[in-house]
This record gives C-alpha cells, sequence and structure tokens, in this order.
C-alpha cells in the first residue's frame, strides 16, 4: 500500500504539571493501529487519535478531488 507523506497536529499532555502544548510533526504514515488507536510513523512516533486536532495530507486531497 501507499505510505503518505502527512503533517499531523495533536495536543501533548505535560507529564510532570498540568497543562501541554500541541504538537506538529511531519512524516511518512506507516500504518493505523487499531490496538493502540494512533497513527505510526515510519520514525516511531506514534500519534493518539484521541487527541489530533488536524491532519494534512496530499492524499486527502486527492480523496476530496474524486468526490468532486
Amino acid at each position: 500500500g501507499e505510505h503518505p507523506m502527512i503533517t499531523v497536529t495533536w495536543f501533548s499532555l505535560d507529564k510532570i504539571k498540568a497543562g501541554g502544548s500541541y504538537v506538529t510533526a511531519t512524516g511518512i504514515l506507516k500504518k493505523f493501529s487499531h490496538t493502540e488507536r494512533a497513527l505510526i510513523l515510519e520514525n516511531g512516533t506514534s500519534i493518539p487519535l484521541m487527541d489530533v486536532t488536524g491532519v494534512d495530507s496530499r492524499l486527502f486531497q486527492s480523496w476530496l478531488g474524486d468526490l468532486n
């Protein structure tokens, strides 16, 4: 299958104090893990779906283009 380049933004809780920050990473999507409920990038970054606030990829643009 195709491994698209994606940019994902998510909220990462601070492990020490209350709060957290928004993190953005760009990489090649390796897989969607159903068991972890996470996006896994080729560099090993695991992004919990519950925390994702935005995703951008050419893959989505091509899907949306097919709908028009």
